[in-house]
């Protein structure tokens, strides 16, 4: 029973992916650039009955990406040799963008409570944060992918199929094409969930 189980860990990765997606469904859109005080206090304020719910998803979402990079750290480490640090830093990078996970999450639910109340003063601040908490969400990606691929590389713990991508992927988080690699990871995450 308990090796049927451990079978189904590494799909976490999907679980993460799916999760992701509920999450960016009911986040709704985006404050346009330079909006006024009283649109942002409106904003948050709409977001308020909602926020739990994205919170909790969003805690979901950190559980299994935790639980995914553990997996790939296992698998590349596995067929690494004793000085490398590929999976170390693969799952490092992981922790990092759970970490900013996490952020965005009491992040948002902190202005959606200060929208809620109606504080202007305090809404205003944490919009500003959380329109940046991609920042350690997208580079935590980066050094995953990046790590992962060149350790997939060199150890052969990952086919070639999944590592180059994980390399490009990585280099373009770290780039203005960040948002293209951002939208791709998702596919990547899938396709090594599948193939741990």
């Amino acid at each position: 029973m308990i090796t049927q189980l451990a079978r189904l860990v590494p799909l976490s990765g999907i679980a993460f992916v799916v999760t992701m997606i509920g999450v960016i469904a009911l986040e709704g859109d985006e404050l346009p650039e330079g909006a006024a005080a009283q649109e942002v206090l409106d904003h948050w304020a709409a977001r308020s009955d909602t926020r739990l719910v994205l919170t909790t998803l969003a805690a979901l979402a950190v559980l299994f990406l935790v639980v995914f990079v553990a997996c790939l750290r296992g698998a590349l480490r596995a067929r690494e040799h004793a000085e490398a640090s590929a999976s170390a830093v693969a799952f490092g990078g992981g922790l990092i963008a759970a970490g900013g996970l996490a952020l965005s999450g009491m992040v948002g639910l902190s202005a959606s409570r200060a929208g809620g109340e109606g504080t202007l003063d305090a809404v205003v601040p944490l919009d500003h944060l959380a329109q940046s908490t991609w920042v350690p969400v997208t580079v935590g990606l980066a050094v995953m992918m990046l790590a992962a691929g060149v350790g997939g590389l060199l150890s052969g713990a990952l086919p070639k199929a999944a590592a180059w991508p994980a390399v490009l992927l990585g280099l373009m988080l770290l780039t203005p094409a960040g948002v293209i690699g951002f939208l791709l990871s998702p596919l990547w995450i899938v396709a090594v969930s599948v193939i741990l």
